[in-house]
């Protein structure tokens, strides 16, 4: 599942396992529109996703280091086209820090001055300059309770979590704005 904020409107836009995309805000991921089908590239599955950041483009990123640009509905229309090689579509392939594998994060996001943070799930995170960080969860949860991170038009910090729960923070404490509330999900 992928979920960010769209500094052009502010909408909360969630990619489900299933293929279905919603749109809502954060405490209800799709009282605006959903859910409805959206299409990944050819050789990838929704499951394939680990993270979904928005930009001007939607950027997908797989859990096998690759990553596309598209829209909310196509995943890959903005991309040029790929190479094939043997018979197998060359996709991008992203950067991480030494020792980070792609299924260590739990966060990806722009604010929208277009700075780029990713999350990892041991405390850390790195911003696109390169710059390390570390970050707080609340109380009783885990970074591996993290569903995904999202940076709102303002620069706070959304964080959805496995338990139905978001938080707004910054990108180093989680919750320091506000606790813990819960999020209605499309498919409860």
């Amino acid at each position: 599942m992928g979920i960010d904020i769209a500094c052009s409107n502010g909408n909360v836009y969630t990619w489900h396992s299933n293929g279905m995309v919603s749109i809502g805000d954060s405490d209800n991921l799709g009282h605006r529109k959903g859910p409805q089908h959206y299409e990944v590239p050819h050789g990838k599955k929704p499951t394939d996703i680990q993270a979904i950041s928005i930009k001007h483009d939607v950027t997908t990123y797989y859990s096998d280091g690759t990553y596309t640009l598209g829209n909310h509905q196509h995943l890959d229309n903005n991309n040029p086209p790929h190479p094939v090689r043997d018979g197998v579509v060359q996709y991008l392939r992203y950067d991480l820090p030494r020792g980070k594998r792609p299924t260590d994060i739990v966060g990806i996001s722009h604010n929208c001055g277009g700075e780029f943070f990713i999350w990892f799930k041991d405390g850390t995170g790195v911003d696109g300059k390169g710059t390390k960080f570390t970050y707080h969860v609340p109380p009783r949860k885990k970074f591996t309770d993290i569903v995904e991170i999202g940076i709102s038009k303002s620069g706070d910090v959304y964080t959805w979590y496995k338990d139905r729960t978001v938080t707004i923070g910054n990108k180093n404490d989680l919750d320091v704005k506000k606790s813990a509330y819960k999020y209605h999900h499309p498919y409860e």
